[in-house]
This record gives C-alpha cells, structure tokens and sequence, in this order.
C-alpha cells in the first residue's frame, strides 16, 4: 500500500531525490517548502509520514510544535497509549489527553 508523505524542505535538490525514491517504491510524495504549507498538507490531507529538514529555513520550534499536534490528532485510537510527545513533562503520557488538534 502506498504511504502518503510530506517533505517539508527548502533543498530542491535534496527534495526531488528523496521524492524520486519513494515514488519508485509506490509512495505519494508531497514537497513543501515552509511550516504554513506544512500545517494546510496536514490538514487537508491523510499523511503517514513526515520528512523534515529543520535547515529548511523554517523555525524549529513551530515544525516541532506543528507535528507534535500532528501526531496527537492522527494516534489510531484514545483507548490506546498516546505517543510520549503528547504528554506535558512530568505527567503521563498514558492518562494525558491529546489536546492537540489541527482544525
């Protein structure tokens, strides 16, 4: 089954070698270039994967803050643990609600 990406990178070069890759493995490759264009793929569309290059230009701390909410929204169910990035520090990452929504 095909995986849908998302690379978020500002090395064109670097970007269509890795694109080039998975697209001959059957993935979906998507490029984009900043964390605003980031945050509408993740919105808009049903993503397995992420790619970063936190050299893309982009502030760090909003890609990190933008695919912790990310990988919040998309962990298959409630019933089941959440991904310790899910948890504020020093609580639980098991009995800490996912607050965390891209909506």
């Amino acid at each position: 089954m095909a995986r849908r990406i998302v690379s978020l990178t500002a090395d064109l070069l670097f970007s269509s070698s890795i694109e080039a890759t998975l697209t001959r493995q059957g993935d979906e490759v998507m490029t984009v270039e900043d964390v605003n264009s980031l945050e509408r793929a993740l919105r808009t569309r049903e993503v397995d994967l992420v790619i970063l290059d936190l050299h893309a230009g982009a502030e760090a701390g909003a890609v990190v803050m933008l695919c912790r909410r990310w990988a919040c929204r998309s962990w298959p169910s409630a019933a089941t643990r959440r991904p310790p990035s899910c948890a504020p520090p020093g609580r639980s990452a098991a009995r800490t609600p996912c607050r965390g929504r891209l909506s």
